[in-house]
């Protein structure tokens, strides 16, 4: 780098600080700015988003627990976690043990736990209500059942019947397909879960008498606090939250709850937390909150880059004032910082632009994808709340057709029974009954004839129970028939609790479904037609099940095709079902003493176990696995995808959303479980991301038109502004190159009418004035000796430097008509051209004077008479001159304010000659006092300019001390070299610096006597 003179380093700190400070905002304040304001602006966008989904997270877990909110779903939970967690460990028998014993002891009354090993041992029972023997019997049946030796069917056991809790025969289907089944109304031995595994098996009589009304919410709440999530249930008219212990908690909930009751917003943002607030069915509200403490994102980013901004800014701001305070500054072509210009202009926005557009699509993605699953949420609501449309366009229907065609005539009788036909076609019902009062029945059915079942027959005689009840004709069957099922009705729109058995005969008109257990036969509607006579004439009797209602509801609601963005609604099921594994089972443990009753052992043999007509060999049998179907409506491939979505879903009970792919095409799939369909049953919405993609795809589309036109025109702008502006500075620079290299003939080509073109102009105004000084400065150069003289042991020689075009240091030597010789050395005031011409003036003038006879003293009386008179009191000049007699080695030497000439004796050996004089042109004759000098052998007369003595000053020592001392450093050099030396090795021209002044070095040298002479 250059140089920092010690000018720049004694200027003070704070100047161009203010230049630098705007420079610097100009080239990084602004575009930093630009891009903290655009990180604020998507950083604040990410934040919304990031609300809506922990507000959106919270209404989830708020379906959650209200989808957990029924005790049987908690109880099946939990069990099966149990299995779980048992089946994972390494003692899976051990570690069932010890969890059946944890729940005992924390619920006492509400399980019963029977855990048998894999030869039907009870290894555990952890109530005496039943023998182990039933347990053992009732394991038998269900493996032997599965391996499909021989059917399930217990009511010859009523030792089985009485474990299992009292099921009616409809029920013990259930122990083969399904793990939880409800067997009774009872409050003891309600439920009954089963797991017949590899390494263990678990019965589990589940007892309402147990259960807490509290137990689900006091088992789901704390665990939702533990994810820094709190749920209440709050009493709507007292505001009271029964499981609140913090009375800082409970009056924010209250003031939250009163909130959100007054404006009508589903959402809250207030005292430092997010809330969201439910309605249990049963009245209450579920009130869930969170802490709005989480920090926006990207925020510590943010502040890690206006770190990191201030950092560059001031980073960029000190080097400008550096740049600035460099002397001089370092050389940068103006085309180079133009294009930087243009670049920081130019690229700096797009590169923000284009930083602004890569987020802007990602945080616009997010949030379309975002939007479509809320909507397909809201849509999957939307049907969930039409299923109680569809039961009920079940009553309206049967009730108006049977309103507007009941009569006594066979023709109104026909009527009746063709609207009825059309009813069960258009309303997928599976059968319709007429009962007469006389005895008489008629079945209607579809197409084909109904198989008769257990269902169908049970059907048949409720119908008939029911007809004579309304009738007063009860009999004891009827009586005895009631009270061996066992039946429970419950109304099918609507939550409404089970309701006792004579209620159903006041239920008509209503569609309810009838539960044997847990299991629902069927779904009846039934009404009356009554004749002159109070009691009913004929009752009507339509049958559905569930899988019927679900068609029907599917037909009337569900959109076959997809909807206009693509979405398909899908409503899907699994039915397990049972087959036998291939390979051994593993080897069982040794189970220790048994019964030999139900085993018998032989030598050499596997064990078996036995009982009637039951033969199953444990070691080379395995257990059946079930293999799920899905049935789907509408019909439609199921990939691989949707069935792990389908199964995470059944898993977690709650709406849940992923990217899946479905026919080789990217789609959002949002489920929601059916509260009011069947079990197992999800409503599904798969929304193509094609939309999504094509409006994202037409979003860059845009933009990329958008930017590449910006490019376009910015492009265009650049190319004209180089046109305008780097064009003629390129001329400009090559101009300023021509300078440099002496070539004053280059022109600039004529420019536009701007300052460019009057700089043009003035500029090629000065090549031509500088080509004229170049001419002159040959000419001058030509005026001076380039060669040495000789005069007999005298030689003289001289070389000037001067300090711009023009000098105005002169020298000259000539041989007068007398023989003497004629040194002539002197300095013109100033620089440029009045000092060339006043040199040439005087040197004319030394050459006339110079070649006639004469003494010295007329040509120095010539010389001050010329300056004065034609210069004026403006222009002087010194002048040392030497008037040489080689024949009698006499030197007489005039000064006229010259710098005093050194006597050069060798290195090392100085003697100033002094003379004294006046400047010639201060007066017409100058005034002059001559000085002998007289040279011995060897030695030199040194005349100089005052250029190079004054270039060396020092606050220490005078320049005149320190040009001593460097001249007496010079080595005995032949006279030609001595004289160039004197100023090539002079510290200006090794410091590189220019020259302040001409430099002109003159020297008269007697030659040394050859070796041997006097």
């Amino acid at each position: 780098m250059p140089h920092a003179s010690a000018t720049a380093a004694r200027r003070p700190l704070w100047e161009g600080a203010g230049a630098a400070l705007v420079i610097a905002l100009f080239l990084c304040g602004f575009p930093l700015f630009l891009a903290d304001a655009a990180m604020g602006y998507l950083w604040g966008l990410r934040w919304h988003n990031l609300e809506e989904k922990r507000f959106w997270g919270l209404e989830r877990t708020l379906q959650q627990v209200l989808a957990m909110q029924e005790p049987s779903y908690l109880l099946r939970q939990t069990l099966t976690r149990l299995v779980r967690i048992a089946e994972a460990s390494p003692a899976p028998l051990a570690k069932a043990c010890a969890l059946a014993r944890a729940l005992t002891a924390r619920f006492p009354d509400l399980f019963t736990f029977t855990v048998l090993d894999p030869a039907g041992n009870v290894v555990l029972q952890t109530a005496d209500h039943d023998p182990p023997a039933r347990a053992r019997d009732l394991f038998r049946r269900l493996l032997a059942a599965r391996l499909g030796q021989e059917p399930l069917d217990l009511r010859r056991r009523p030792d089985l019947v009485e474990y299992v809790g009292q099921a009616t025969p409809g029920v013990w289907r259930q122990l083969l397909d399904h793990e939880w089944m409800e067997v009774s109304g009872d409050y003891f031995k309600t439920s009954f879960y089963n797991h017949l595994g590899r390494q263990f098996t678990l019965f589990v009589n589940i007892h309402w008498e147990g259960m807490r009304p509290d137990l689900v919410f006091r088992t789901i709440l704390p665990r939702l606090e533990a994810r820094g999530i709190k749920a209440d249930v709050v009493d709507p008219e007292t505001l009271k939250l029964p499981f609140c212990r913090d009375d800082d908690h409970l009056r924010l909930a209250q003031q939250a709850v009163a909130r959100l009751n007054i404006e009508p917003r589903p959402r809250l943002t207030a005292f430092g937390r997010m809330w969201v607030m439910s309605e249990i069915p049963r009245g209450d509200l579920l009130l869930a909150s969170r802490p709005h403490d989480f920090q926006a994102p990207g925020e510590r980013e943010r502040w890690r880059f206006r770190s990191a901004a201030v950092i560059l800014f001031l980073a960029g701001w000190w080097f400008c004032w550096f740049w600035l305070r460099w002397d001089p500054p370092p050389y940068v072509s103006l085309r180079w910082k133009l294009v930087g210009l243009f670049l920081v202009a130019g690229g700096v926005p797009l590169f923000i632009i284009a930083f602004l557009v890569a987020a802007y699509m990602r945080e616009r993605t997010d949030l379309l994808v975002f939007r479509t699953e809320t909507e397909a949420h809201r849509v999957l609501e939307t049907l969930q709340a039409r299923v109680d449309r569809a039961w009920v366009t079940c009553e309206r229907g049967l009730n108006r057709i049977i309103d507007e065609n009941w009569g006594w005539s066979p023709a109104a009788l026909r009527r009746l029974q063709r609207r009825l036909g059309d009813f069960m076609v258009t309303h997928h019902c599976r059968a319709i009954r007429l009962l007469g009062a006389d005895g008489s029945e008629l079945l209607m059915r579809p197409q084909g004839r109904l198989r008769k079942t257990l269902d169908q027959g049970f059907v048949r005689r409720l119908l008939w129970a029911t007809m004579r009840h309304l009738r007063g004709e009860s009999t004891a069957d009827d009586q005895r028939f009631l009270e061996e099922t066992g039946y429970v009705v419950k109304a099918k729109s609507g939550p409404g609790p089970d309701l006792a058995q004579d209620e159903f005969f006041r239920l008509e008109g209503t569609l309810n479904a009838v539960l044997l257990g847990s299991r629902e036969v069927t779904n009846l509607l039934f009404r009356c037609i009554h004749g002159r006579d109070p009691r009913p004439a004929w009752l009507v009797g339509a049958q559905w099940t569930n899988r019927d209602l679900l068609k029907l509801w599917a037909t009337r609601f569900l959109p076959v095709k997809p909807l206009d963005d693509g979405t398909e609604l899908l409503l899907v099921g699994y039915l397990p079902k049972y087959r036998l594994a291939t390979g051994p089972a593993p080897a069982a443990p040794d189970p220790g003493p048994v019964s030999t009753t139900g085993v018998a052992r032989g030598p050499g043999t596997a064990e078996t176990r036995s009982g009637p007509g039951l033969q199953v060999d444990s070691h080379a049998m395995s257990l059946p696995q079930p293999r799920l179907y899905y049935p789907c409506y509408p019909s439609r491939p199921l990939t691989s995808d949707f069935v792990r979505f389908f199964k995470r879903m059944v898993g977690r009970q709650r709406p849940l959303s992923a990217r899946i792919r479905y026919k080789g095409r990217p789609h959002l799939v949002c489920g929601r479980s059916g509260a009011m369909l069947a079990e197992a049953v999800g409503m599904f919405s798969l929304t193509p991301l094609t939309a999504v993609e094509e409006e994202i795809a037409g979003l860059k589309t845009r933009i990329s038109f958008l930017a590449f036109l910006s490019l376009g025109f910015t492009s265009l702008l650049g190319l004209f502004l180089a046109r305008k502006f780097l064009r003629p500075v390129r001329e400009i620079s090559l101009a300023v190159r021509a300078v440099e290299e002496e070539r004053f003939h280059h022109r600039i080509p004529p420019q536009d009418a701007d300052e460019l073109g009057v700089l043009t102009i003035q500029f090629n105004r000065m090549m031509e004035s500088l080509g004229e000084v170049s001419m002159a400065r040959r000419v001058q150069g030509g005026l001076l000796p380039r060669e040495s003289l000789t005069a007999g042991e005298y030689r003289v020689f001289g070389f000037s430097r001067p300090a711009s075009q023009l000098g105005g240091d002169y020298f000259d030597y000539l041989v007068r008509p007398d023989g003497k010789v004629l040194v002539v050395h002197g300095d013109v005031t100033g620089h440029g051209v009045p000092a060339a011409l006043v040199m040439a003036m005087v040197k004319a003038l030394v050459n006339h004077f110079g070649h006639h006879p004469g003494p010295a003293e007329e040509i120095l009386a010539a010389l001050g008479g010329v300056l004065h008179r034609t210069t004026g009191k403006g222009i002087f000049m010194s002048l040392g001159l030497l008037e040489l007699d080689p024949a009698h080695h006499t030197a007489t030497l005039y000064n006229c304010g010259n710098p005093y000439p050194f006597r050069w004796q060798g290195p090392g050996r100085l003697e100033l000659v002094t003379a004294r004089g006046n400047l010639v042109g201060l007066r017409e004759t100058p005034r002059v006092f001559p000085v002998r000098v007289d040279l011995q052998p060897g030695e030199r007369l040194l005349f100089y300019s005052d250029g190079l003595v004054e270039s060396l000053a020092t606050p220490e020592i005078s320049a005149f001390t320190v040009f001593e001392r460097f001249l007496g450093s010079l080595p005995a050099l032949p006279l030609e070299e001595f004289c160039r030396a004197a100023i090539s090795r002079h510290p200006v021209s090794l410091r590189g610096d220019p020259w302040p002044d001409d430099a002109t070095v003159v020297v008269i040298e007697r030659q040394a006597a050859p070796a041997g002479t006097a």
